[in-house]
């Protein structure tokens, strides 16, 4: 029989081993047995498969934290609306991961080439066939426009973890992101007001996408990703998948916060590591958060 399952590697996206009941043979050459689940949990399928190759990256802290465990896979069903240079990228490198990623747009014909890249764990369709997909939502479209998707679609996604990465631009957002940015309340309660009724986490809205495709999954210490949500597990879900795209996750509180990393702000499109806007936002340091 294959080995037991002996834990959950801390901080990640991964679930407990307790969710994990009965076995199915095993899709590697041994042919033995593997636990597999026997529900889902948050759009999550469990599974248990042997440890890839240590990737080059990889820290002896990573390689130890591996060791001494088997690799407890939470296969998460991510949508990706706007698959664009933020919301195709991060959902590349979540399809890499091993999570199943819809990427969907107005002109899904168009994604092929993404999703070829993407592996064997992607798919691409339109906004209306993709919404039932999965209970993680990455929106990553123009921020004029998340009103008015939130108004058309914002029903289909209630309850679900709704991850948001926009910012309003003047110049190509008009009137709207000039109403957000004058009020001075941060893109947290403008997001939450078109998005109501999600588990709504702001992320990814602070690196710039050469540097998300250039430094995912770099040595530590990893870039950060600053993040803030009303809903704790929500927080930590999307921390993990934070992680699992090669990032620091950075919490730095509820949604009205999430105007300390808005634009223009000191953290915004520096590129700094996960320690660096933990210093500059006066976070407690995270000592095993990146690695």
């Amino acid at each position: 029989m294959c080995r037991e399952a002996r834990g959950v590697a801390r901080g990640s996206s991964r679930l407990p081993r307790s969710r994990l009941a009965g076995s199915a043979p095993c899709n590697v050459r041994c042919g033995r047995p593997r636990l597999r689940a026997a529900t889902r949990y948050g759009g999550a399928v469990l599974y248990v498969k042997r440890l890839a190759p240590f990737p080059f990256w990889a820290t002896s802290s990573d390689q130890e934290n591996l060791k001494a465990q088997e690799e407890i896979g939470a296969s998460m069903k991510i949508l990706i609306i706007g698959s664009g240079r933020i919301g195709g990228l991060v959902g590349k490198l979540w399809a890499q991961a091993g999570h199943q990623v819809r990427f969907s747009s107005r002109h899904p014909d168009n994604l092929d080439a993404l999703v070829a890249e993407s592996g064997p764990n992607a798919s691409r369709s339109s906004i209306e066939e993709a919404l039932a997909f999965g209970e993680v939502v990455l929106i990553s479209i123009p921020y004029g426009s998340l009103q008015g998707f939130g108004e058309q679609y914002g029903s289909q996604l209630s309850g679900k973890i709704v991850m948001e990465t926009g910012n309003p631009y003047p110049q190509r957002d008009g009137d709207v992101a000039k109403r957000v940015l004058d009020s001075g309340v941060g893109m947290g309660h403008w997001s939450a007001r078109w998005l109501s009724g999600t588990r709504l986490v702001r992320a990814f809205n602070s690196v710039w996408d050469q540097t998300l495709a250039r430094e995912a999954h770099r040595m530590p210490p990893r870039v950060g990703v600053p993040l803030a949500a009303d809903d704790p597990e929500a927080a930590e879900i999307v921390a993990g998948l934070v992680r699992d795209a090669g990032f620091d996750p950075v919490l730095v509180g509820a949604l009205s916060r999430a105007r300390e990393f808005d634009v223009g702000t000191p953290v915004y499109a520096t590129n700094m590591s996960g320690p660096e806007v933990r210093q500059a936002l006066r976070l407690p340091q995270a000592g095993t958060a990146s690695q």
